[in-house]
């Protein structure tokens, strides 16, 4: 596996990483955030839609600018450095849904609009009694007059409120050779679509989604025939694995920046006329937290690197996303102790970071669900 990147990606990153210090401050994160914010920046949307974001990851054939995983991985994590709002991540989601899935037609309804950064969208999978398993979803499609009629409910749905569109996953009532699963677009000020916020620690947008007899055309249901059961399920947690890897270096992003701030404040505050950053216990934390960054991130790689190549990538992923997910929050336990007072006041900008370590390390599966699903494979 190759771990470094091409002259053309670091440009990339660094062109991205200067973006972002121009158009999105601190500042701007806390105006965004609930419960004040509505969770989205719209200025910056079209400028990360304008700077090629949302289509650099999708081919030519379809509208898009032919960009690799990679291509798209090194964004992302610039992404978590700066703290982009999560629309970011969930409207790639259900951006990589439509690519994998949609018709031309549907490719044309809603992922050309989505990379021109006209439609944001999000994905609802997770339910109460199933949050990863597909088969036990109770949320239910029905054909009915030419089109669908969906019921069911879907708890932890991001940025629904200011998303155009929803991709729900049901089960299908069973018609002949029906195999029982697909994926729907449902409009989020469809009749019947009724959304319910849920309060969170990391001050992000998750919904509690409803859908009481929302009537869709024929056109709703992503993909046509066997594109809508086994395949379609493949590919839904083809991309639940990708989603998974991205989200592990967002959470790289975040911890360096976690990292390098708490440098910066070591090196300036003084103690017994020194910084106390010169404190052998102090470099200690530090270089903890590092290692702990630094691991993680070869693992998130390796991740991408085989989803890239159309390898197996299950228990890379799972490696990648627990060990991000568990680098990040102990990177911001950390930076609190070591700044003292200061890092619990919340003049301060550090708790921006332990708010979306929390939240990213719940998104697409936690630190401890993969875990046990690495333990349930080796039989531990």
């Amino acid at each position: 596996m190759k771990v470094d990147l091409s002259a053309e990606q670091t440009e990339l990153g660094e062109a991205s990483r200067q973006l972002l210090m121009r158009e999105w401050t601190s500042a701007d994160v806390r105006a965004a955030a609930r419960p004040l914010g509505s969770g989205h920046a719209p200025k910056l949307w079209q400028r990360l839609a304008d700077a090629g974001w949302l289509s650099l990851a999708f081919p030519e054939s379809v509208g898009g600018d032919g960009g690799s995983l990679i291509d798209l991985a090194v964004i992302v994590r610039e992404a978590g450095r700066a703290l982009v709002p999560t629309t970011l991540s969930s409207t790639l989601h259900a951006g990589l849904l439509l690519h994998q899935l949609g018709t031309e037609e549907q490719l044309e309804r809603w992922l050309r609009p989505l990379m021109r950064g006209e439609l944001l969208a999000t994905v609802a999978y997770a339910e109460s009694s199933a949050e990863h398993k597909p088969a036990a979803y109770e949320t239910l499609a029905r054909p009915a007059s030419g089109g669908w009629r969906v019921n069911g409910r879907k708890i932890f749905v991001e940025n629904a409120s200011v998303s155009d569109v929803v991709i729900v996953v049901c089960q299908v009532a069973q018609q002949q050779a029906d195999p029982g699963f697909g994926l729907f677009v449902v409009p989020r000020d469809r009749p019947g679509v009724r959304l319910r916020p849920l309060a969170t620690f990391g001050h992000d947008l998750q919904d509690e989604l409803t859908l009481d007899d929302v009537v869709l055309d024929s056109g709703a249901r992503l993909g046509s025939g066997a594109d809508g059961g086994p395949d379609a399920l493949s590919r839904f947690y083809h991309v639940a694995e990708v989603m998974a890897a991205l989200t592990s270096v967002e959470m790289i992003g975040g911890a360096q920046a976690v990292i390098d701030q708490t440098s910066d404040y070591l090196a300036a505050r003084h103690a017994f006329g020194k910084p106390i950053g010169s404190f052998q216990a102090v470099q200690h934390h530090m270089a903890n937290a590092a290692m702990a960054v630094k691991g993680a991130e070869l693992a998130g790689w390796q991740a991408l690197w085989r989803l890239a190549e159309s390898l197996p990538a299950t228990r890379e992923t799972a490696i990648a996303k627990s060990s991000a997910g568990r680098a990040y929050r102990e990177a911001t336990v950390i930076a609190h102790q070591l700044w003292g007072g200061m890092g619990y006041a919340e003049e301060s900008d550090l708790h921006l970071w332990s708010r979306r370590a929390v939240a990213a390390d719940l998104r697409h599966g936690s630190s401890a669900w993969y875990i046990q699903r690495l333990a349930d494979r080796f039989a531990l």
